[in-house]
């Protein structure tokens, strides 16, 4: 699976399941982030998982509003390629105590 792919998956899966966002809306990925109607605190959220399990984030959630889909998924990928990461296998999460 390619980052944009991998990302783009645990996105979908994030606005679906928690965002309760329908699939359907998501299946263009021009969509806007704006026009799905997304508050703050899901927007954050979101960013939050795709930075534990991958290590990369968008620093404004602002500029997210603005973004389509596809332009948020390609930022974070390309952010997690400059870091020298050349595959997007999550990264283990600490062990519960």
């Amino acid at each position: 699976m390619t980052p944009i792919d991998s990302i783009k998956a645990l996105t979908i899966d994030y606005l679906v399941n928690t965002a309760q966002v329908p699939r359907e809306e998501l299946a263009n990925g021009a969509v806007k982030l704006s026009a799905l109607n997304i508050d703050s605190l899901s927007l954050v959220e979101m960013l939050w998982m795709v930075e534990e399990q991958y290590g990369v984030t968008i620093g404004r959630t602002e500029a997210l509003r603005d973004m389509t889909l596809d332009d948020m998924v390609a930022a974070l990928a390309e952010q997690h390629r400059q870091r020298g990461q050349p595959g997007l296998d999550p990264l283990p999460l600490p062990l519960a105590s």
